[in-house]
């Protein structure tokens, strides 16, 4: 049986939370490369995807599950979004401008997607809001009984999210797609914790076909080159954005699944922290490349993946004690603030 508790963690979950955070981080920094492409075709969904792998709906009333989402992802939104604005407000834009108004980016905290630019100091911040929704519509879906009028409900609404090309408010349409990713995460969920133990017993067959996926998705992305960001609603040509995110989805999982299913140093310490680390790695993302800029000759981070590794790897360490910092002291602060309810909770940002 999963269990996705805080004290007792799933190592293979954590390590593709740690790789899942690990490519949100080098999507961010490589912006005119392949592994651009490999790397934002599937990247997002797969966070959905965790997220639903993590969450046991079972276990709630409307009125708990409401407060556990509301406590573990829209207040530290909002949290995340001041202190980020701030910092943009009093540093930042001395050395980013920015075609903003002070007051402009609390507009974007409010309308909570990317619209206008207004989200502009931090922009990633779009999923914590897009999440809740996907989070409680997943929540109303999964009161029908029956798994094939869920499976009807979850395609018609991603059409419909589809057929929308201006973000609604709190990513709602975004929502709508992503929610598709969600749902099979669950279900997954629920299919290895019944026949987990015995899918074990064929380990080293499913590692040769994760690792064919893993090519055959690598290859498939960079030659298919279609272009996806999902937080700015952009997703080219749906059939490829569905058949690459489901594909490199099955291919990651499966491999941790069956093949790394341990602690791995900085890859679960990364699967452990994944929150304040993505609310907080862009801003550090874009001091390290001012620096290198301003002080190399030569620091093509947006194209060399070389350079870029070399970057985020600076990120990464300059991370650490933010999130050491964040863990012992804004963490326990946030918790006098949140609703009365017990944070050992699932989910896929903590």
């Amino acid at each position: 049986m999963i269990d996705t508790t805080y004290k007792e963690r799933v190592q293979w979950i954590d390590n593709c939370k740690g790789v899942a955070i690990c490519l949100v981080i080098l999507g961010h920094t490589l912006l005119t490369n392949n592994s651009w492409l490999i790397i934002y075709s599937f990247h997002m969904p797969l966070f959905f995807f965790l997220s639903g792998l993590v969450c046991n709906e079972k276990k709630y009333t409307w009125e708990t599950f409401l407060k556990s989402r509301f406590n573990t992802l829209v207040i530290p939104y909002v949290f995340f979004y001041l202190v980020t604005w701030l910092y943009w407000l009093l540093v930042e834009r001395r050395f980013r401008p920015v075609d903003l108004n002070w007051w402009q980016p609390l507009v974007g905290m409010v309308y909570g997607a990317q619209w206008n630019g207004l989200m502009e100091h931090n922009v990633i911040l779009w999923f914590l809001p897009c999440l809740f929704v996907t989070e409680v519509l997943f929540f109303l879906i999964s009161r029908i009984e029956k798994r094939g009028g869920q499976f009807i409900v979850v395609i018609l609404l991603a059409c419909c999210g589809f057929c929308f090309k201006t973000n609604f408010p709190w990513g709602f349409n975004i929502a709508f797609v992503a929610l598709q990713f969600f749902w099979v995460g669950n279900m997954v969920y629920r299919v290895l914790e019944e026949h987990g133990k015995t899918s074990r017993q064929y380990k080293l067959l499913f590692c040769f076909v994760s690792l064919i996926l893993i090519a055959l998705y690598i290859a498939l992305s960079i030659v298919l080159n279609n272009k996806v960001n999902m937080g700015a609603n952009r997703f080219g040509n749906i059939f490829i954005f569905e058949l690459l995110s489901f594909l490199g989805i099955l291919a990651l999982i499966t491999f941790f699944y069956f093949l790394v299913d341990r602690k791995i140093g900085i890859l679960s310490w990364l699967g452990r922290n994944t929150l304040a680390i993505y609310a907080f790695h862009q801003p550090i993302l874009r001091i390290v490349r001012f620096v290198g800029v301003k002080y190399l000759r030569f620091f093509p981070v947006e194209s060399n993946i070389f350079y870029a590794l070399m970057a985020d790897i600076v990120v990464v360490i300059c991370l650490i004690p933010v999130v050491w910092f964040y863990n012992k002291y804004i963490y326990n602060f946030l918790n006098k603030i949140y609703l009365k309810y017990n944070r050992k909770s699932d989910g896929c940002l903590n």
